[in-house]
C-alpha cells in the first residue's frame, strides 16, 4: 500500500489530542506564555531539551520497530539488512517523511517475500504511538486491499480485544484460521500466524474466565515454541489466575532468563496482585521485591510509587532517594517528589518543581496539570491567571478528558469565576465514578452552596477511596467544618 504523506500527518496529527506523553512527544504543541521569570518557549528551549528530545525520538522509533517486527513472521537477525530496512521504515515514520516509508518499505518487501502488508505494518505504528484512530483507519483500508490476508483478520481480533468485543475477537481468529488454510504460506509464515491465532485464542479464554481452556491452549503453544517470551508470560499469568503461584514463579523466572531485562519475577506479582485487588498481596510482592533487589533503581521507583499509593510519604522518599543514588536524579523521581509535596500541602514546593518538569518535558499533560493545580493554589493573582490559561490549553487540546475539564473548572473557581466554573463541572459531575480529586472540587462548589449535606457526602466518598489523595487533608478539614451543628463556630477560626 502506497504511503500518502497527507494520510500519516493526518493520523499523526491526532497525538495532539491523544494525551499519551509517549505519542505527543512526536510532535510541538502549542503552550500558552510562561510567567514572568521562566523561560518562553518562543524564546528557544533549554540546552538540555535538544538532547532530551532525540532521546524520546530514538525510544518511540524503537517501539515501533519492536511492534512491527511482532507483525511480521520470522525473527531478524540484529545487524541483518531486513532488520535495518524496518528501523528504517519506523524511522521514516516518525519523521514524517512519506517517500522515505514507501522506499524503506519496498526495499524490505524485496528482502523478505513473507513481509505483511505495508498498511499493517503502517497501522501497528500508528497503534504504538496511542493513535488508534489513524491505526484503525489505515487497517481498514488495508482490509479492503487485502481482504483474504489472516494478518488483517488477526489485527482486527486484537482491535475487537482491545475493546472488548470478545465475541467478535473469537469470530475474527477464526477467520485468520479458515485463511491460513486457504492460502499458500512458506512454513515460516504458516508457523508465526499458527502461534498468533493460539496467543489470542488464549487470551480470550482467559478474559472469558475460561481458565482451562486458556491453560489448554497455552500448553499447545509451549509444545511449539518452548522458548518463547509472549507464552512464557501467557503461561504465567494463567498460573496466577488460577491460583498457582509457585508455577508462576516458575514461569516469570523462565521469562526473565530470555529476556534478562525484564521486570524482576516479585514486581510482576505484585502488579498482577494489584489489578486483582489484593492488597496484602501487593504489599507483600513490592516489599519481597524491595528486599530481595535493595540496589535496583527501578524496584525501589516501584516501592516509592506502592509507598506514595498508600500515603506513606516517609517510605516513598526513602525510595526515590535510593534510586536516585543508583542512577542520578530523573524526572521520573521528581514528578515523585513533587507530588508528594502536593498532597502534604507545600504548595510553593510543589509549584517550583512542577514549573522545573514542566519546562522539561512541556508536551506531559500530567506534568502540566499538577503544574496548573499548584498555580491555582498560589494566593497571587498572576499566577492563578497562568493557571488558567494553561488549564484553558490542556482542555481544548483533550476535550473529552474529564481530568483537564476539571482542571480547567478548579482554575476558574479559583479566581472567582464561579459561574463558568460550575458550567464546567456540570459535565465533569456526569462522570459515572468520580476520582476523588474531582468529589472535592465538587464538594467545595456545594459547601459555597450551602448545600452541606450533598458536600458532606461527596467528601466522606472521596476519603473513603484508597490510594493517593491529593486534597485529603483539606478535604477532612471541609468535613470537619460542614458536620458542625448549624449556628456552631468553627473551633479552627
Amino acid at each position: 500500500m502506497p504511503c500518502c504523506l497527507g494520510l500519516l500527518v493526518a493520523c499523526l496529527s491526532v497525538f495532539e489530542t491523544v494525551g499519551q506523553d509517549f505519542a505527543n512527544d512526536i510532535v510541538d504543541r502549542a503552550r500558552a506564555p510562561q510567567q514572568a521569570g521562566q523561560q518562553d518557549p518562543a524564546a528557544g528551549p533549554p540546552a538540555n531539551t535538544a538532547q532530551q528530545n532525540a532521546a524520546q525520538r530514538a525510544q518511540i522509533v524503537a517501539a515501533v520497530t519492536n511492534e512491527m517486527n511482532e507483525l511480521i513472521p520470522g525473527e531478524y537477525p540484529a545487524d541483518s539488512p531486513q532488520q535495518q530496512r524496518l528501523a528504517a521504515l519506523a524511522n521514516a515514520f516518525v519523521q514524517l517523511d512519506a517517500a522515505a516509508v514507501d522506499e524503506a518499505a519496498k526495499q524490505l518487501a524485496e528482502l523478505d517475500p513473507n513481509l505483511p502488508p505495508q498498511g499493517l505494518l503502517l497501522a501497528g505504528a500508528n497503534f504504538t504511538v496511542s493513535n488508534a484512530s489513524g491505526g484503525q483507519a489505515i487497517l481498514e483500508r488495508t482490509a479492503i486491499e487485502h481482504p483474504d490476508d489472516p494478518a488483517i483478520s488477526l489485527a482486527f481480533s486484537r482491535l475487537a480485544l482491545s475493546q472488548g468485543r470478545l465475541s467478535d475477537a473469537l469470530a475474527l481468529v477464526e477467520k485468520a484460521a479458515r485463511q491460513m488454510e486457504a492460502s499458500e504460506r512458506s512454513p515460516v509464515a504458516q508457523r508465526h500466524y499458527q502461534l498468533e491465532t493460539i496467543d489470542a485464542q488464549q487470551i480470550i479464554a482467559q478474559r472469558q474466565n475460561r481458565l482451562e481452556d486458556a491453560l489448554a491452549l497455552v500448553q499447545q503453544w509451549e509444545q511449539l515454541a518452548a522458548n518463547s517470551p509472549k507464552m512464557l508470560l501467557a503461561r504465567a499469568e494463567i498460573e496466577f489466575q488460577t491460583g498457582n503461584i509457585e508455577t508462576s514463579q516458575s514461569y516469570l523466572r523462565k521469562f526473565r532468563a530470555v529476556v534478562p531485562d525484564s521486570r524482576p519475577t516479585e514486581l510482576v506479582l505484585a502488579t498482577w496482585f494489584r489489578q486483582k485487588g489484593d492488597a496484602e498481596g501487593t504489599e507483600q510482592w513490592v516489599k519481597q521485591a524491595a528486599a530481595s533487589y535493595p540496589d535496583n533503581p527501578v524496584v525501589q521507583m516501584e516501592l516509592g510509587n506502592w509507598a506514595m499509593s498508600q500515603e506513606n510519604y516517609e517510605t516513598a522518599e526513602q525510595a526515590i532517594a535510593t534510586a536516585e543514588a543508583k542512577q542520578g536524579e530523573k524526572p521520573a523521581t521528581d514528578l515523585m517528589k513533587a507530588r508528594i509535596a502536593f498532597a502534604r500541602g507545600d504548595y510553593p514546593q510543589a509549584e517550583s518543581m512542577f514549573a522545573e518538569l514542566y519546562l522539561q518535558q512541556p508536551s506531559s499533560f500530567d506534568i502540566s496539570n499538577m503544574y496548573v493545580l499548584s498555580l491555582a493554589e498560589n494566593p497571587d493573582e498572576s499566577k492563578q491567571q497562568l493557571a488558567v490559561q494553561l488549564a484553558q490549553r490542556n482542555f481544548q487540546g483533550l476535550p473529552n478528558n474529564q481530568i483537564a475539564q476539571a482542571a480547567f473548572g478548579w482554575a476558574l473557581l479559583k479566581i472567582g469565576k464561579s459561574q463558568d466554573a460550575k458550567t464546567i463541572f456540570s459535565r465533569v459531575a456526569r462522570m459515572q465514578r468520580l476520582p476523588p480529586e474531582i468529589a472535592y472540587y465538587l464538594a467545595t462548589i456545594l459547601d459555597q452552596e450551602g448545600k452541606r449535606e450533598q458536600a458532606k457526602q461527596l467528601l466522606q466518598s472521596a476519603l473513603q477511596s484508597q490510594g493517593m489523595f491529593l486534597y485529603r487533608a483539606k478535604a477532612k478539614q471541609m468535613l470537619d467544618r460542614i458536620s458542625l451543628p448549624a449556628g456552631s463556630q468553627d473551633p479552627k477560626q
